[in-house]
């Protein structure tokens, strides 16, 4: 895995990626930012990735200035994985947490954990969501949900969502779709608060 942009640039992680985690592919990663840059500065937002595998995507957005990125990672392994990544790219520890947790158990608590690591009262709301959950679970849907009932998402808050080209997203109100890619079995769906 290789950072690709930024602070981080170049630097890479060679080790060993458990079975069943998926990183994003660089080229994929390229377009995903190519499309952000068009819609969000990075300087200073506050990240979640959320279904993290690697934590690629938060690790590119915190090379490029993100100001503290949040990685909820189901996975035991996986969530120690992203300790690892993390160590070898030589992330400051004060602009990131791993929260080794269901996503859907983590996200209700997430305005906790913000006030208990005394993030600035502004940087509460989350302004980038990136949400990559394994295509058969289906999590988007439930995860948009929660992110808006728990008043989580900054108001130009953008989500990039990853599903399988045949899955489908509900139409949430707020919210509308800004921008779409598909790359091989993966559509990728950018979406932001009206």
């Amino acid at each position: 895995m290789r950072i690709i942009a930024g602070e981080y640039r170049s630097r890479r992680y060679d080790g060993k990626i458990p079975p069943g985690v998926r990183p994003t592919l660089d080229n994929t990663r390229e377009t995903v930012f190519n499309i952000l840059n068009n819609y969000i500065s990075f300087d200073g937002v506050q990240v979640a990735d959320i279904c993290a595998g690697t934590g690629a995507m938060g690790f590119e957005a915190l090379s490029r200035g993100a100001g503290h990125c949040v990685f909820i990672e189901r996975s035991r392994n996986v969530a120690e994985l992203i300790k690892k990544i993390a160590s070898t790219l030589r992330v400051d520890e004060n602009h990131y947490k791993i929260i080794n947790n269901d996503a859907l158990k983590a996200i209700p608590n997430l305005t906790n954990y913000f006030v208990s690591t005394q993030i600035p009262e502004h940087s509460i709301k989350l302004d980038l969501v990136f949400l990559d959950p394994p295509y058969r679970i289906k999590l988007v849907n439930p995860v948009i949900s929660l992110l808006l009932e728990n008043s989580l998402l900054s108001d130009d808050a953008i989500i990039v969502a990853e599903l399988a080209t045949d899955d489908s997203m509900l139409s949430f109100s707020g919210l509308e779709l800004i921008n779409s890619r598909i790359i091989g079995d993966t559509k990728i769906l950018f979406i932001k608060r009206k």
